[in-house]
């Protein structure tokens, strides 16, 4: 039995249900489960919203298959009662090591493939941001991730359509969590990032359309002249409960300049435009390396 843990924003809790589909692709045999709790408990960013956007097709776990695989996983059962028992809690286990409690976040961008083939039963609190775990599941992930019915209106249909058919280049401007003073794992990425990453798409696409999806719009108007010039630019903003519906208009753009952000990389991922162009930045993360977050077919800057 594998269990795997939920959490974070959209973009992360979408790279925890890719790495366990990709754990049942190699152990087809085996119960493979998800465990969203600590995801609903703590309830970051817009809560857990993989069941409200897409058709799950994995089970997810009891609290008595969570304790079987992994005592220190079973502990978030005290995060509902009382934050601070649980933080009490889970120090104890820091210093008593719990070997099938799996965790990556020293190295989330790094290839392991230890994580995929272990025959042991574990329980997986990881971030697994490699792009070679998800090699050759382009097509199964995109079916994975393939919107409800009912969280597609007509404004978004219409503008799907839009970005599909032009020359449109889409670019992710990523403040609000990044800016905090407190917030020192993420970098913000530069202005120069992004005057660079124009530069060479409109070498590429001089008649392409600029859309930027930004969680942030005064950051946005912040930077705007600096960015772009005289350039003109469609804002695609949503916020909120919305804010979904970015990944999947990036997913349209013929070209991308992501940041690094797990949310626009599932935006450049999923696309599968064949003439579609992927600029990201070298730097994805303060002081950690992330070698392996984006594939090689990706231009770094």
């Amino acid at each position: 039995m594998k269990i795997v843990s939920m959490g974070g924003g959209l973009g992360n809790q979408m790279f925890k249900y890719a790495f366990a589909l990709a754990l049942k692709k190699v152990h087809p045999d085996e119960e493979i489960m998800i465990d969203s709790r600590m995801c609903r408990y703590r309830n970051d960013h817009n809560g857990y919203e993989l069941e409200h956007l897409f058709d799950l097709k994995l089970k997810e776990a009891s609290w008595r298959e969570v304790r079987s695989v992994s005592k220190r996983a079973s502990l978030s059962i005290l995060y509902k009662l009382n934050p601070q028992w649980y933080d009490r809690s889970v120090k104890r286990f820091y210093d008593c090591k719990d070997e099938n409690y799996v965790e990556d976040y020293q190295a989330a961008g790094v290839y392991n493939d230890g994580l995929l083939y272990s025959t042991k039963s574990l329980y997986y609190d990881v971030a697994a941001q490699a792009w070679q775990y998800y090699d050759g599941m382009e097509e199964e992930l995109n079916d994975t991730f393939r919107l409800k019915k009912k969280n597609c209106d007509d404004a978004f249909l219409e503008k799907e359509y839009e970005l599909g058919k032009e020359c449109s280049i889409g670019i992710h401007i990523r403040g609000g969590d990044y800016l905090s003073k407190v917030n020192k794992i993420y970098n913000v990425c530069t202005i120069e990032y992004y005057k660079e990453a124009l530069r060479i798409l409109k070498q590429r696409c001089p008649e392409g359309q600029l859309y930027v999806f930004t969680n942030d719009v005064p950051y946005l108007d912040s930077i705007r002249e600096s960015v772009f010039g005289n350039e003109r630019i469609t804002v695609m903003g949503h916020q909120g409960k919305d804010s979904y519906k970015d990944i999947f208009l990036m997913k349209k753009c013929q070209a991308l300049i992501i940041a690094n952000s797990s949310f626009s990389w599932w935006g450049a991922w999923l696309n599968n435009r064949k003439d579609k162009i992927v600029i990201a930045p070298k730097q994805w993360m303060s002081g950690k390396g992330f070698p392996d977050v984006c594939p090689n077919f990706w231009l770094r800057l």
